[in-house]
């Protein structure tokens, strides 16, 4: 049987591959993480277009929708993120302690959110979730601050 600082551990371990991969999707070279991106309604449909340089002769103009090409993001010149680590860090620590003040109230959103961060809970009996401060994990922002993911995982999940 394993120790229960040991599932504490695990459970410090899963809560932070979360927020890593939170910030991982939020920093992908994706239209939908790109300033320039512009969502426009057409024919009952949203579609991306690029926004780069709107305004001017210059502007791109262009589809930019993962829906048509998911590609067409990851080799643009001008993506920029809209979004930094810390903001993403950020959202991802709201969204979570959201969640784990519902799952006080007994509600299933954090299992159905995250099914092995609410099993671990269940076991130590614990309404709160040790922090990345609990342990000696490194902390959210040793993730790589790069925006040029090679293989971006696959976006997921409400922000």
């Amino acid at each position: 049987m394993k120790s229960e600082g040991s599932i504490r551990h695990q459970l410090a371990q899963v809560i932070f591959r979360h927020r890593k991969k939170w910030v991982e999707q939020g920093l992908a070279k994706q239209a939908h993480n790109c300033v320039h991106n512009r969502r426009l309604a057409l024919f009952g449909r949203t579609i991306g277009s690029c926004g780069y340089q709107e305004g001017t002769p210059e502007a791109s103009r262009a589809i930019c929708d993962v829906q048509f090409c998911p590609e067409l993001a990851r080799g643009c010149p001008w993506f920029q993120s809209k979004h930094t680590t810390e903001e993403l860090k950020e959202s991802f620590d709201v969204r979570f302690e959201r969640l784990v003040t519902q799952a006080r109230q007994r509600s299933g959103e954090l299992a159905g959110h995250y099914p092995d961060v609410a099993a671990l809970m269940w076991v130590l009996g614990d309404e709160d979730p040790p922090t990345h401060h609990d342990t000696n994990l490194p902390p959210p922002n040793s993730v790589a601050e790069t925006r040029d993911a090679e293989s971006p995982p696959p976006h997921g999940g409400s922000r």
